[in-house]
């Protein structure tokens, strides 16, 4: 093969993965990646839980959730992506985490998991256990002071008897 034209392609190759790499290229593909196998495993999923009904019912949810492939790639590079984290680890009372908290009660009475006595009685107990645990977490995690002084003789361990 000639040399030329081997660097030539090298130099080529190496371009493009430093613009897809520089254009973010690999995160939303491996989102996309990701997303689409949430949604084939749900239509496998839903298929198995109706394996009984009629042949037709099962090819449209498989013709469905392979049509909303697509849908996914374009609304990924449409949308804004949500770069806060859905929890975060803060010592203020406003800490970010009343969205998720909201959503994570809304859905479990909605859904009928709970009633609305254990939200309430989840709530107080958040209200007492995470600033307890803040400030344990707080208090133990500083390192231990370390003396700068060395000790007088030899170790206890070192002595022979």
């Amino acid at each position: 093969m000639n040399p030329l034209l081997e660097t030539n392609m090298n130099t080529l190759l190496e371009t493009i993965a430093s613009n897809l790499l520089r254009l973010g290229f690999v995160p939303w593909f491996f989102g996309v990646g990701l997303q689409s196998v949430a949604v084939l495993a749900a239509a496998g999923g839903l298929c198995l839980l109706l394996r009984r009904a009629a042949a037709a019912t099962r090819h449209w949810i498989w013709f469905l959730a392979v049509a909303s492939l697509p849908c996914l790639m374009l609304l990924a590079m449409a949308l804004p992506v949500w770069q806060k984290p859905l929890w975060g680890v803060a010592t203020d009372l406003n800490s970010g985490n009343q969205f998720s908290l909201t959503l994570l009660c809304l859905s479990t009475v909605y859904c009928r998991y709970h009633y609305v006595v254990d939200v309430l009685a989840g709530l107080v107990t958040a209200a007492v256990v995470i600033p307890l645990c803040n400030w344990l977490y707080f208090r133990f995690s500083r390192p231990a002071p370390t003396d700068a002084t060395p000790a007088s003789g030899p170790s206890p361990i070192a002595q022979k008897p």
